[in-house]
């Protein structure tokens, strides 16, 4: 058994045998072991001080032979990190890259910016031009930009109803807003007003299922063009990385790569949160009666 265990460890032996000096002294004796005729115990007279070094050892095996230096052996064996893509958390999830990595490669608070605008503005026009304006106080509030600034409908024209679902908004007191205003109505509501002299009138648009699924379907419109647009960014700043990616290693621009691909999910990931509840706000059939 001992035997087979140094033959085992013999070419670890005379590797390390150059610089140890114990290994060097049992490398002499292994040829009269391998002759298989005496026992390990049999050491000749001329290695005694060989066997008195070991014996103070409390690790020796039985045969009071070798087994420090097979640990030695063992221990001397390097292990060389298989160079792979990302490190690693003792978890084993991928250690994401910081806003100082980013740093060296883009700006980090430019990146995020982005890709925060694109989404922003996409809740914006949800919020701005879809929305369900079945009362005279949903128009009240309506943004009218002028070469003056920008101002709600209520604080440049006089609101009132007229029947049941007649709007007419009299601009006499600013009249100089009148086509500014008539914009306005246009583009954030999509109703076409009539005008009568200083005044504007609009019939406000009876919610049909009809009209909530068109509205659904301009909704899942705008969300898919915002994604697009996101996709694009990403593939914008991915081409930005792959320009300079030999400047830097090749762990920084991996976990880069996934900082923007993981930007990029997380932003389209709103982008659908937000359009789902508008589109739930549109088919809900207890909102939107007058």
């Amino acid at each position: 058994m001992n035997r087979l265990l140094i033959r085992s460890c013999f070419p670890y032996i005379l590797r390390d045998s150059v610089t140890h000096p114990t290994l060097n002294r049992a490398v002499n004796i292994l040829p009269e072991l391998n002759a298989g005729s005496r026992e390990v115990s049999h050491v000749p007279a001329s290695h005694s001080h060989y066997q008195q070094e070991t014996a103070s050892n409390s690790r020796l095996n039985s045969c009071g032979l070798l087994h420090t230096n097979f640990d030695l052996c063992c221990t001397s064996k390097r292990h060389y990190a298989s160079k792979k893509m990302g490190r690693k958390s003792k978890s084993g999830a991928e250690i994401k890259a910081t806003p100082q990595e980013i740093n060296e490669i883009f700006n980090a608070k430019e990146l995020t910016a982005s890709f925060n605008e694109i989404v922003d503005r996409h809740i914006e026009q949800l919020h701005a031009k879809l929305h369900l304006r079945t009362s005279i106080g949903d128009f009240e509030p309506l943004t009218i930009s002028t070469k003056d600034g920008s101002f709600q409908l209520m604080e440049l024209g006089e609101i009132s109803l007229k029947g049941q679902n007649t709007v007419i908004v009299d601009m006499s007191v600013n009249p100089q807003y009148l086509s500014e205003v008539k914009t306005s109505i246009i583009e954030q509501t999509g109703i076409n007003p009539q005008q009568d002299g200083t005044s504007l009138f609009f019939t406000i648009p009876n919610v049909t299922r009809q009209y909530r699924e068109d509205m659904v379907k301009t909704i899942k419109g705008l969300s898919e063009k915002a994604k697009v647009r996101l996709r694009e960014l990403q593939n914008k700043y991915l081409a930005r990385l792959k320009k300079v990616a030999d400047k830097h290693s090749e762990d920084l621009v991996h976990r880069v790569r996934n900082a923007i691909e993981a930007l990029t999910k997380d932003s389209c990931h709103k982008v659908d949160e937000t359009s789902e509840k508008k589109c739930k706000e549109f088919l809900d059939p207890k909102k939107g009666k007058r």
